[in-house]
């Protein structure tokens, strides 16, 4: 009689770092137009935050000028006005520890314009409170060049007329699409990701050389070891010469991993060929080599056939995969060499061990994560007062 094998699998994700995450809060305060009481509109959005909540895990300073402990610290938040355009000045806004505020809104956007981020900063008082406002505790932030970003959050509107006079329709599916009209998850996960510094962080500026090609390590290795080309402002990656540039999936919202698709930073959404327009590879290379620290699933497949054991692991670049063998009663080692991750499902085969039992995990790490200063509070010396104004915005973006 014939015993069948048994084969278990484990995940587990290896992490140098807490892993406590960000939270991103959504406020409508400025949601005048009601674009957000559509049906499935705020359930669409809160999807594409989640999507980043799940994936940081760094540590970001509360800034709050109440309990700073000198009334001679004042910030105000500058964002524009989501529905109307006009610089708003929210003072002395509190923003809890470890959480990213936006401001979701909704008006008639210039030409084909689909999507539209803005940020910005006031602030005035002693180095700390300025360093708190600024950088939020991030290492580096404040270094020349800059290697980490740490904001506030900021504003993001969304077209609600066409170039040629008709309503723009936004499609708020999160598993369909519809070529007809404008994807809302595509157009919502560009702009978050210009909130968190594509385009527009001082450690992203820092790697976008006046030659335009962008120097990140992790970006170069992403884009097959060239260094990826950027518009002529900074804000994306090209959509000229040597792009528009191609990339692989993030599994997300439906989209498979590795399938090839126009990178999600580009000025330019598409439907991702009748499905959403997801995070790449090369798009996740860009927000780590701003300074994100980013947590990915140890995930895959297992199978079993003419006595070998068949691995499927969707990986990527920036992060090391391995996997590891044992039983329930010994610990786990590794089978095989690391995996550097590419951005596709990578698969591996290996001989199956002569005992009637395997139990087998799969884990990820950060190369990005190691080759950075462990994460620590910056220093805050609280000498002198200090004052900044600092707005972006996020240029010509998103066409459809």
């Amino acid at each position: 009689m014939k015993i069948p094998r048994f084969v278990g699998l484990i995940t587990f994700t290896a992490l140098p770092m807490a892993v406590n995450g960000i939270e991103i809060e959504l406020r409508y305060d400025y949601d005048t137009s009601g674009f957000f009481n559509q049906p499935g509109a705020k359930e669409a959005m809160r999807a594409c935050a989640d999507f980043f909540e799940e994936i940081l895990v760094d540590e970001l300073d509360e800034i709050n000028a109440a309990t700073s402990g000198d009334n001679r610290n004042i910030w105000s938040a500058r964002p524009w006005h989501p529905a109307t355009g006009n610089t708003l000045e929210i003072e002395n806004l509190v923003v809890p520890a470890n959480t990213l505020i936006i401001y979701p809104g909704a008006r008639d956007l210039p030409g084909t314009t689909a999507g539209f981020a803005t940020t910005g900063t006031s602030v005035s008082g002693v180095t700390s409170f300025f360093n708190q406002v600024l950088y939020r505790g991030q290492t580096g932030a404040s270094d020349t060049p800059s290697t980490n970003y740490g904001p506030w959050g900021g504003s993001i509107s969304f077209d609600t007329w066409k170039f040629d006079g008709s309503a723009r329709v936004w499609n708020f599916s999160l598993t369909e699409t519809d070529t007809s009209k404008t994807d809302f998850v595509g157009i919502a996960l560009h702009e978050i990701c210009h909130i968190l510094g594509i385009g527009n962080a001082d450690s992203w500026l820092d790697r976008a050389g006046s030659d335009l090609l962008f120097q990140g390590a992790t970006s170069v290795a992403a884009n097959g070891g060239s260094a990826p080309a950027l518009t002529s402002n900074k804000g994306h990656w090209t959509n000229s010469g040597d792009g528009p540039y191609q990339s692989t999936t993030f599994n997300s919202f439906g989209a498979p991993h590795g399938e090839s698709q126009r990178v999600l930073m580009s000025p330019i959404s598409i439907n991702n060929g009748g499905g959403h327009n997801v995070l790449t590879d090369l798009d996740l290379a860009g927000l780590i080599d701003i300074g994100w620290e980013i947590k990915l699933p140890a995930s895959g497949t297992v199978s079993v056939a003419n006595g070998e054991v068949h691995f499927k692991v969707p990986t990527n670049t920036g992060f090391t995969y391995r996997i590891l063998q044992g039983n329930l009663n010994s610990q786990f080692a590794n089978l095989g060499d690391a995996i550097a991750g590419n951005g596709s499902t990578q698969t591996m085969t290996f001989p199956l061990a002569p005992s009637g039992k395997d139990f087998f995990r799969f884990a990820v790490s950060t190369d990005s994560a190691a080759a950075r200063p462990a994460p620590r509070k910056i220093a805050k010396p609280s000498s002198g007062i200090l004052s900044h104004e600092w707005s972006w915005q996020s240029k010509n973006c998103c066409a459809h």
